[in-house]
């Protein structure tokens, strides 16, 4: 799953909502990529750098986009060689209050679905145990 998570270029391929990737920098222990969103008519991009701890965790904080803050921590644990329990926490707050209004539901949305798209994801790539 760490490897599916932090493969963000792929994201477009599977979540709907993603438009758009662009990795500006990656080493193995950061990238920085920005991610352009598209739900229900509106259109954003925000950048966030990730601190990666391979097959551990990865954490996310905003560098630029239309939030006062964003920040995320994925968690990942083994359990055992068939399969894996991951965790994502966020915080966020959107700058605009008119933005806010329309952004702020779908951005929820999206949250409150990130983790079953992955875990689809990883049962349509590798299927399930």
């Amino acid at each position: 799953m760490f490897a599916l998570v932090s493969d963000i270029t792929r994201y477009p391929e599977f979540l709907p909502w993603c438009k758009h990737v662009t990795v500006s920098s990656r080493n193995d222990s950061e990238v920085i990529a920005t991610i352009t969103m598209s739900r229900a008519g509106l259109e954003k991009s925000f950048t966030t750098t990730n601190i990666v701890k391979p097959n551990e965790s990865i954490d996310m904080r905003l560098l630029e986009g239309p939030f006062n803050h964003l920040q995320g921590h994925w968690d990942f644990q083994a359990l055992g060689e068939e399969g894996s329990k991951i965790s994502l926490t966020m915080a966020f707050e959107i700058k605009n209050p008119v933005l806010r209004l329309s952004l702020e539901p779908v951005f929820t949305k999206i949250l409150n679905t990130l983790v079953d798209a992955f875990v689809k994801r990883a049962n349509e790539l590798h299927g399930t145990s």
